[in-house]
């Protein structure tokens, strides 16, 4: 049901509210059973995430912030730890809201959190620069996507930050 609530949030005001509702039952049931298959792993935080980011809410951007920030979070228990998909689902989040600024905050964010931990699971990738290139286009900063474009194209070619425009 998260699936198919993140792909309608965009059309569905009460995408968001139901999907927060799905999630919090499934926590709650592995609470009262402890039964392990019940614990909200890091793909349904995503698809909370991605819910969250194409909603109509001004306020999406904050909402997967907070969670992004609670997943992160070494002292929070019984949650899952951010992959790279959540934060590129948090920058769709600022992207979709036309604040390039966060979105460029988020990146930097992982970066930082990939140098202290060298963490695989969030190794930067191109991915993450089209996001930021995505959020300057949607506001029509085109010199500046073209920019971060264009940084990526001038990387090593073995360099996993090198554009692949082929």
């Amino acid at each position: 049901e998260l699936r198919h609530l993140s792909k309608t949030t965009s059309k569905d005001p009460q995408a968001v509210q139901r999907a927060q509702d799905v999630f919090d039952d499934m926590f709650e049931a592995y609470v009262m059973t402890e039964e392990t298959t019940m614990w909200p792993q890091v793909d349904v935080y995503n698809l909370l995430l991605e819910t969250h980011a194409y909603s109509k809410d001004p306020q999406g951007g904050n909402h997967a912030e907070k969670l992004l920030s609670r997943m992160e979070d070494p002292s929070v228990e019984f949650i899952a730890r951010p992959n790279l998909e959540t934060y590129l689902c948090v920058m769709d989040a600022w992207a979709m809201r036309r604040n390039p600024a966060q979105v460029e905050e988020v990146l930097k964010r992982v970066e930082q959190r990939y140098e202290e931990t060298g963490d695989a699971d969030i190794q930067p990738t191109v991915d993450l620069y089209n996001k930021l290139i995505k959020a300057y286009g949607m506001v029509g900063n085109v010199e500046k996507a073209e920019e971060i474009f264009v940084s990526l194209l001038d990387k090593e070619e073995e360099d996993p930050l090198r554009a692949n425009y082929k």
